[in-house]
């Protein structure tokens, strides 16, 4: 049994207090404030390494700014020429054995693709491949037909005709009157035959001639140069979808090859 002596003389030791490790940033993503305007990619910029003060850098990444008004095609991208052409959609072209259109879809690149393409633009450095992400297709069209896949995109479907050097885009939208399977139509079925247009509403969404986009009312929206695609008014960014992707759709059918040609298009 230990003596009282030699416990006694045992050393005292100071309760150690665990150090907790540094807390993160402020701009962490998961420690900004609720008031915030910062999302998850911004944070994810605000962390990434910046380029050197005298680089020139690309204009503020928005999903909307209506002061963008005009926009060239350079395949696979879309780019809003501003000060700096800025990449805005991201196309995704698909062909068939005899190298025919058959599918083309459009997606809004995410902030922070678009800052990649950009800085490697100013840097002069190769652009980096960024896959397509099918997830957030916007619209798919296929046979001059284009199909929406968001909950942002036109309800029906998009029909295209051409010829003649013009383009009309009919938006097209089920008539429930109109359906062949209810009975009350079955009588006019028997008497005059079936019309697939009766199951369906018809209207004019934009028509072009002469390089000027017409809405429906006959309003001016857009002009159309070799190289430019010009937006004449204020739209809402599932307006500007929409238009953007019929112009590209319109460009696809007449120069398909540009799209074929293009590094990162199947």
């Amino acid at each position: 049994m230990m003596s009282a002596n030699i416990i006694d003389s045992l050393p005292e030791y100071a309760p150690i207090t665990p150090q907790l490790p540094s807390s993160p940033p402020d701009s962490h993503p998961r420690f900004l404030p609720e008031n915030s305007n910062f999302d998850g990619e911004d944070a994810l910029l605000h962390l990434s390494p910046q380029p050197s003060p005298d680089a020139e850098l690309p204009p503020a990444y928005s999903a909307y700014d209506e002061n963008i008004t005009s926009f060239t095609i350079d395949p696979p991208y879309i780019y809003a020429t501003t000060t700096t052409h800025v990449p805005r959609y991201h196309l995704l072209a698909e062909f068939t054995r005899s190298g025919k259109p058959d599918r083309l879809c459009i997606r809004r690149l995410l902030a922070t693709e678009s800052r990649r393409l950009s800085m490697s633009s100013i840097k002069g450095k190769k652009m980096p491949r960024i896959d397509y992400d099918e997830d957030i297709t916007l619209y798919v069209v296929q046979h001059e037909h284009i199909r929406g896949r968001q909950k942002c995109t036109l309800l029906g479907h998009i029909k295209l005709e051409r010829g003649m050097g013009k383009c009309k885009f009919w938006h097209m939208t089920r008539n429930e009157a109109g359906d062949s399977l209810k009975k009350e139509n079955e009588r006019k079925i028997q008497k005059y035959g079936y019309h697939p247009r009766d199951e369906w509403h018809k209207n004019l969404l934009f028509a072009m001639q002469k390089c000027e986009w017409r809405d429906g009312t006959g309003s001016v929206v857009a002009r159309e140069t070799r190289d430019r695609f010009k937006i004449e008014r204020v739209l809402s960014i599932s307006e500007r979808d929409t238009l953007i992707t019929c112009w590209a759709a319109k460009r696809w059918y007449a120069n398909h090859k540009e799209f074929k040609e293009a590094e990162g298009m199947k």
